[in-house]
Protein backbone atom coordinates (compact mmCIF):
# COMPACT_ATOMS: atom_id res chain seq x y z
CA UNK A 1 0.00 0.00 0.00
CA UNK A 2 1.93 3.29 -1.24
CA UNK A 3 -0.45 5.84 0.97
CA UNK A 4 1.09 3.33 4.12
CA UNK A 5 4.39 2.98 3.00
CA UNK A 6 4.62 6.92 2.17
CA UNK A 7 3.02 7.96 5.95
CA UNK A 8 5.69 5.52 7.59
CA UNK A 9 8.50 6.93 5.39
CA UNK A 10 6.93 10.97 6.14
CA UNK A 11 6.83 9.83 10.03
CA UNK A 12 10.64 8.77 10.40
CA UNK A 13 11.75 11.90 8.20
CA UNK A 14 9.62 13.24 10.98
CA UNK A 15 6.97 15.30 8.60
CA UNK A 16 3.28 15.85 8.97
CA UNK A 17 1.62 12.62 7.09
CA UNK A 18 -1.76 13.10 7.84
CA UNK A 19 -2.57 14.95 4.40
CA UNK A 20 -1.29 12.16 2.79
CA UNK A 21 -4.46 10.16 2.95
CA UNK A 22 -5.82 12.56 1.07
CA UNK A 23 -3.33 12.63 -1.82
CA UNK A 24 -4.30 12.85 -5.16
CA UNK A 25 -3.91 10.10 -7.92
CA UNK A 26 -1.57 12.67 -9.28
CA UNK A 27 0.87 13.34 -5.98
CA UNK A 28 1.03 9.22 -5.49
CA UNK A 29 1.83 8.83 -9.22
CA UNK A 30 4.73 11.09 -8.49
CA UNK A 31 5.76 9.38 -5.38
CA UNK A 32 5.34 6.04 -6.94
CA UNK A 33 8.34 7.19 -9.71
CA UNK A 34 10.28 8.53 -6.90
CA UNK A 35 10.06 5.31 -5.41
CA UNK A 36 10.80 3.57 -8.78
CA UNK A 37 13.78 5.62 -9.13
CA UNK A 38 15.39 5.20 -5.59
CA UNK A 39 15.00 1.43 -6.12
CA UNK A 40 16.66 1.41 -9.75
CA UNK A 41 19.58 2.95 -7.77
CA UNK A 42 19.84 0.67 -5.14
CA UNK A 43 19.81 -2.03 -7.76
CA UNK A 44 23.31 -0.43 -9.06
CA UNK A 45 24.51 0.44 -6.02
CA UNK A 46 24.19 -3.46 -5.07
CA UNK A 47 26.00 -4.41 -8.63
CA UNK A 48 28.68 -1.98 -8.18
CA UNK A 49 29.49 -3.46 -4.99
CA UNK A 50 31.80 -6.53 -6.48
CA UNK A 51 34.32 -3.52 -8.49
CA UNK A 52 34.92 -2.15 -3.99
CA UNK A 53 37.95 -3.35 -3.16
CA UNK A 54 36.33 -4.94 0.27
CA UNK A 55 34.85 -7.80 -2.39
CA UNK A 56 37.70 -8.58 -4.63
CA UNK A 57 37.97 -11.62 -2.64
CA UNK A 58 34.34 -12.60 -4.24
CA UNK A 59 35.55 -12.12 -7.91
CA UNK A 60 37.66 -15.49 -7.78
CA UNK A 61 33.94 -17.27 -6.82
CA UNK A 62 31.66 -15.16 -9.41
CA UNK A 63 31.33 -15.56 -12.74
CA UNK A 64 32.89 -12.65 -14.39
CA UNK A 65 30.25 -12.13 -17.69
CA UNK A 66 26.81 -12.51 -15.39
CA UNK A 67 28.26 -11.89 -11.98
CA UNK A 68 26.52 -15.02 -11.05
CA UNK A 69 27.99 -16.32 -8.08
CA UNK A 70 28.47 -19.91 -7.90
CA UNK A 71 26.64 -22.37 -5.50
CA UNK A 72 28.98 -23.08 -2.52
CA UNK A 73 29.06 -26.85 -3.16
CA UNK A 74 31.13 -25.83 -6.76
CA UNK A 75 32.74 -23.62 -5.17
CA UNK A 76 34.30 -25.87 -2.06
CA UNK A 77 34.99 -28.52 -4.73
CA UNK A 78 36.95 -26.04 -6.85
CA UNK A 79 38.77 -24.95 -3.47
CA UNK A 80 39.53 -28.61 -2.24
CA UNK A 81 40.84 -29.66 -6.18
CA UNK A 82 43.39 -26.60 -6.27
CA UNK A 83 44.80 -27.61 -2.55
CA UNK A 84 44.96 -31.32 -4.10
CA UNK A 85 46.82 -29.66 -6.34
CA UNK A 86 48.87 -27.48 -4.64
CA UNK A 87 49.81 -30.20 -2.15
CA UNK A 88 51.21 -32.13 -4.76
CA UNK A 89 53.18 -29.42 -6.15
CA UNK A 90 55.02 -29.04 -3.29
CA UNK A 91 55.65 -32.16 -2.48
CA UNK A 92 57.77 -32.30 -5.96
CA UNK A 93 59.42 -29.49 -4.50
CA UNK A 94 60.21 -30.30 -1.32
CA UNK A 95 61.47 -34.25 -2.71
CA UNK A 96 63.61 -31.80 -4.86
CA UNK A 97 62.48 -33.38 -8.08
CA UNK A 98 64.52 -31.49 -11.10
CA UNK A 99 62.40 -32.61 -13.92
CA UNK A 100 58.79 -31.39 -11.91
CA UNK A 101 60.60 -28.05 -10.84
CA UNK A 102 61.23 -27.61 -14.99
CA UNK A 103 57.37 -28.29 -15.30
CA UNK A 104 56.50 -26.11 -12.39
CA UNK A 105 58.41 -23.48 -13.88
CA UNK A 106 57.18 -23.55 -17.18
CA UNK A 107 53.83 -23.53 -15.68
CA UNK A 108 54.38 -20.58 -13.62
CA UNK A 109 56.20 -18.49 -16.49
CA UNK A 110 52.88 -19.06 -18.89
CA UNK A 111 50.69 -18.46 -16.43
CA UNK A 112 52.21 -15.22 -15.66
CA UNK A 113 52.49 -14.33 -19.35
CA UNK A 114 48.63 -15.32 -19.73
CA UNK A 115 47.80 -12.90 -16.93
CA UNK A 116 49.67 -10.51 -18.65
CA UNK A 117 47.97 -10.37 -21.73
CA UNK A 118 44.56 -10.34 -20.11
CA UNK A 119 45.50 -6.75 -18.54
CA UNK A 120 46.99 -5.61 -21.25
CA UNK A 121 43.59 -6.19 -22.87
CA UNK A 122 41.75 -4.81 -20.12
CA UNK A 123 43.36 -1.64 -20.67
Amino acid sequence: DLRELLRIEMEWLGEESSNLAEAGDEKLRVYSLILKEQIEEVKLRTTMLMDEPQYFALRRITDGFSGYIYPTRQIKNQLVAEVSENQAVLKSLQDGDAAARRIINRWADDRLREEQEIQDFAF
